[in-house]
């Protein structure tokens, strides 16, 4: 059987999944060699610049940092050389004096004295000394690596035997029971981001590539389920060393560490709440999606019939309307009027809040709110976007919090701030304040710096709109550090370039399910709101038999329903019965749609 054909078969991959195995030369650095080159390579989608290893290349002037954002095999033994403690320079003493023969060279009379020799020596390029004249890659480098890049490391072997992996030979002590862990896989690290690499009995490391993607998402990947069960590391990404487990040298030279969790834990994991998913658009009323999404008969151009229909699909919206100015109390009686009890409102702060002045305009804000008091059943949210000129600090945010206690006490939904600034967006004291208030840090991709909105010379036009390919969704969780501001995410999706033009096309959907997905699984809920307004590109297209009825809406409802339908199939649930339901009409059925 050849190698590729032995790896299909321990990864159990279907015919529906390919397989390819990139070699790298044997040498002292394959470990290295690999990342580097799985790294590299054009379908990497993966942003190093801001990991702890791209922030110390930066610090350390590490020449080849500044014109790619790939590490050479070089880089990253420096880093893991730097990494090295006094701990672990006695940590390999003492394998050394336990026997392990791989850990010999810290007895031979050229061994390192001390943890500046020991840095010296883990520096030194394999390539160049050779095996055994230069730090391996043990369990230490790979775990620096993974930490060093936000990337999980996956290892297979598929001569290992089943059950037993990379444990010592050894009798079980008293009360102890076989492991039932798969010796032919090991993860190094938590992170959604991940590589894939073959160890061989000759201690020399390939890159495996599936379905032609060198870095990839590791919950969606065909051998998360293959992998996940042996995870030496999973725990939350913000704590890479488990303190309950224990550290042990095994028959191979690596360190892995045997994680304890009691019976009672593993009970409450097996309960662990998934949170709550709530999808939909900015605004409801919307002259484009009269014949697109809205009926033309018995909807047309009515906004309150509109907001009716949209909740018979939807269970929540984004009121941009508000940041034009606050509405009247005519206004706010008729949305409380109109919408369900179960609907969830989230209301956009008024620009004379964020936009007008050099800081925070608070006493607008409360005025606002006392505006919207009728509506504190449904209003779960109202959005603070600062645009890129407007630097937020904490002494804002406190003042601004004493004034909703003491002015707006009414009001118990969240406050979820948007920073285009990035001195705000990257401010940790503002990130402490968010924390404790509980208030999310709003993720909205391709945000920071920019105007989005009105860049073409015609200004909304469409004859210079520029295109891009939107940021990823799991990129900026992992720079937003959104789970440590809030129970509740809030996501803001607004196309693929400054006009808010254009539609998510599928690929780009299920990155985002799957970051959505990540984030649920954390018992967290997410919000979720689409702005991007192109109508159907065919609307007099015949729907395909079976299609979903959304196939042919205008862009932002039919994003929002796919996405929705991408991220409760991801935990095999039913989607939500919607605040309304559709009501029973001669015209529902006769009405042009």
């Amino acid at each position: 059987m050849s190698r590729s054909s032995s790896l299909r078969q321990t990864l159990q991959l279907s015919a529906d999944h390919t397989l390819e195995v990139l070699s790298v030369e044997p040498s002292g650095d394959c470990f290295y060699d690999c990342i580097h080159a799985l790294l590299a390579r054009r379908d990497a989608t993966v942003d190093l610049t801001t990991s702890p290893m791209g922030l110390w290349s930066r610090d350390h002037d590490a020449n080849e940092w500044s014109t790619s954002t790939i590490p050479s095999s070089q880089t990253m033994r420096d880093y893991v050389a730097d990494q090295l403690t006094s701990e672990q320079f006695d940590l390999y003493r003492m394998y050394a004096t336990a026997g392990v023969l791989e850990y010999s060279w810290m007895t031979s009379a050229n061994a390192p004295g001390n943890l500046q020799e020991l840095r010296d020596f883990a520096k030194r390029s394999g390539r160049r000394h050779g095996p055994g004249k230069c730090l391996w890659a043990d369990e230490f480098a790979l775990r620096t690596v993974s930490d060093g890049l936000h990337l999980t490391i996956l290892i297979v072997d598929d001569q290992a035997q089943s059950g037993r992996g990379f444990s010592m030979k050894r009798k079980r002590g008293k009360g102890e029971t076989n492991s039932h862990t798969d010796g032919r896989f090991v993860s190094i690290g938590n992170y959604r981001s991940a590589v894939i690499l073959h160890r061989s009995r000759r201690e020399h490391y390939n890159c495996l590539i599936i379905d032609s993607l060198s870095v990839f998402d590791l919950e969606t990947s065909p051998v998360y389920s293959r992998c996940s069960s042996v995870n030496v590391d999973n725990q939350n990404c913000n704590e890479p060393n488990p303190k309950n487990s224990e550290t042990k040298p095994v028959s191979d030279g690596r360190v892995l560490p045997t994680t304890k969790i009691d019976s009672k834990k593993e009970k409450n994991l097996t309960k662990q709440r998934i949170g709550k998913f709530y999808c939909g658009c900015a605004g409801f009323s919307n002259s484009k999606w009269v014949g697109n999404f809205y009926p033309k008969t018995i909807v047309g151009n009515n906004s309150d019939r509109q907001l009716s229909h949209y909740q018979e699909y939807f269970s929540t919206v984004e009121v941009n309307s508000t940041f034009y100015g606050v509405p009247s109390e005519a206004t706010v009686s008729k949305w409380k009027s109109l919408c369900s009890k179960s609907f969830r409102l989230v209301l956009k702060a008024p620009k004379a809040v964020t936009h007008e002045h050099e800081s925070l305009n608070i006493s607008t804000l409360v005025f606002f709110l006392n505006r919207m008091q009728p509506l504190r059943d449904i209003l779960q949210c109202v959005l603070i976007q600062c645009p890129r000129t407007l630097v937020v600090d904490v002494t804002q945010l406190e003042q601004m919090k004493k004034a909703w206690k003491e002015e707006a006490s009414w009001y118990a939904g969240y406050f979820a701030f948007e920073f285009r600034n990035k001195t705000s967006f990257y401010d940790t004291d503002v990130r402490d304040f968010l924390t404790e208030n509980k208030w999310p840090l709003v993720m909205h991709p391709d945000s920071l710096e920019r105007s989005t909105i009105g860049t073409s010379v015609a200004g909304r036009g469409t004859s210079d709109i520029i295109e891009y390919e939107p940021q990823l969704l799991s990129e900026l969780a992992q720079t937003g550090l959104v789970t440590s501001t809030s129970d509740m995410v809030y996501v803001r999706l607004h196309g693929t370039n400054d006009e808010h033009q254009g539609e998510y096309n599928a690929r780009q959907l299920r990155n985002i399910a799957s970051q959505i997905h990540s984030w649920r699984m954390q018992g967290l809920d997410v919000y979720c709101f689409f702005l991007n307004d192109l109508e159907p590109l065919a609307v007099a297209c015949p729907q395909k038999y079976g299609a979903d009825p959304w196939e042919r809406w205008a862009a932002m409802p039919k994003n929002a329903k796919h996405l929705e339908k991408l991220v409760f199939e991801l935990t095999g649930e039913q989607i939500p019965e919607a605040p309304r339901k559709p009501r029973s009409t001669l015209l529902n059925y006769f009405a042009k749609k």
